[in-house]
């Protein structure tokens, strides 16, 4: 049986997020979030430091105009993020991205030593997407970089990008890869860790927010995040079953990027960049 600790990095957050970015025309007006999070997560063990996603490289003056017009305070690298844990890009074996978007594959440069891994679906969709110039231009104008691309198809002509054809049971020992429906991206995946006989799910950017899979007090069912959806919200409510059923419904083992009410799961858990240090398990 695996054994793996598991840590959510918050890299950045904005603040005072309307419930509409999250549950477009079903939120409730009135509510605002205070803090909108981006996060990367660490597994370590079995011989191995493993990340889900990159963070961003802030360094980076694309990424550091992307950070501006989003509103992403707070935002540091990698190599600080991953300072307050003890470790650096150096240390880092193996990258699974759950998608191409800015603030998950935003930093492949940074990890001189890993092995990145990314559903073929969602490499070949985006690189679809900028060949076709402007004609798609919408679906990816806020959430895209398309030099993150480029930097991944480098990374595949070097051998260090693995491109996934779906479901991948055991990709490390008790570390699955599961592909999610046509939603929030082209290919994305959910990454499934087996430890000590609990398992914990990372959705990616599938749902963001408990509410995406319970719903509100006054809307109690499923309401995905279609705000920046390349497919459709019928696609993306499948998935968010199918996490509630690999669970039981246990909403602590599915871990969201940007879900900002782990802040009050986990208190006491602000780290010296200001920044959430939440060890899951």
């Amino acid at each position: 049986m695996a054994s793996y600790s598991i840590t959510v990095l918050e890299i950045g957050y904005g603040e005072n997020q309307p419930q509409s970015f999250y549950l477009g025309d079903f939120a409730d007006p009135d509510v605002v979030y205070p803090v909108h999070p981006f996060s990367m997560t660490l597994v370590r063990g079995e011989g191995k430091n493993i990340l889900i996603d990159t963070g961003m490289d802030t360094d980076d003056p694309v990424k550091q105009g992307i950070l501006q017009m989003a509103g992403i305070g707070h935002a540091h690298s990698p190599r600080e993020i991953l300072g307050t844990v003890g470790l650096t890009p150096e240390d880092i074996d193996a990258v699974i991205l759950t998608h191409a978007h800015f603030d998950h594959a935003g930093a492949v440069d940074c990890y001189p030593n890993a092995t990145f891994y990314i559903q073929e679906r969602e490499y070949l969709g985006w690189s679809e997407y900028l060949a076709e110039g402007d004609k798609y231009k919408a679906i990816g104008l806020f959430s895209m970089d398309p030099n993150d691309i480029v930097r991944l198809r480098k990374l595949h002509e070097s051998g260090r990008l693995v491109l996934l054809k779906g479901d991948v049971a055991d990709l490390f020992p008790g570390i699955s890869v599961v592909a999610a429906a046509f939603g929030h991206s082209f290919g994305s995946q959910m990454v499934h860790i087996e430890t000590d006989g609990m398992l914990i799910i990372h959705c990616g950017d599938v749902a963001n927010r408990p509410e995406n899979l319970l719903g509100t007090e006054n809307m109690p069912f499923f309401i995905p995040n279609v705000k920046f959806a390349v497919g459709a919200p019928y696609y993306t409510i499948t998935d968010y079953e199918r996490l509630m059923r690999w669970t039981l419904g246990k909403i602590d083992r599915i871990i969201m990027t940007h879900d900002g009410s782990r802040r009050d799961r986990y208190p006491g858990s602000i780290g010296p960049l200001e920044l959430g240090i939440f060890r899951i398990c």
